[in-house]
């Protein structure tokens, strides 16, 4: 059963060396165009994200699941429960992200030490940067 060139045994298959030319790129239609892709960047924005959580706790019950699942994706973990590092961890991960997306300018002028611009909504709070890059008063 089957096509009988695959009936063929090794030693009949190297004695096949047929020759065959090379066709007219542009006119043979088999041959596929080049093709250029240029990959693009998208940024989301997490904040919006987090707002789609009804509590507080179960904003950090999700990106605890999520940093663990990332951590541990090539071994088997079935522990549901969270730690208190890991809520901490993602505690200070929500207000990093949320401190970021809302005080951008701030936090860029204060990494160069730069002045803050006089409009800024923290100014009178006189801001600084804390060991884990948050915004501290």
């Amino acid at each position: 059963m089957g096509p009988t060139s695959m009936k063929k045994s090794a030693a009949d298959c190297s004695r096949d060396t047929a020759a065959y030319d090379l066709v007219d790129e542009e006119s043979d239609r088999e041959i596929r165009p080049s093709l250029n892709v240029k990959a693009t960047q998208v940024k989301e924005n997490l904040v919006a994200r987090f707002e789609k959580f009804s509590t507080w706790k179960s904003l950090l019950r999700a990106i605890c699941v999520l940093k663990r699942v990332c951590k541990l994706r090539h071994k088997r973990d079935t522990v549901a429960v969270h730690t208190v590092e890991e809520f901490n961890q993602a505690e200070q991960f929500v207000i990093r992200t949320t401190q970021r997306a809302a005080f951008e300018e701030e936090i860029s002028s204060l990494q160069c030490d730069k002045k803050l611009r006089s409009n800024s909504g923290i100014i009178q709070l006189t801001p600084f940067l804390g060991s884990c890059q948050k915004v501290d008063n």
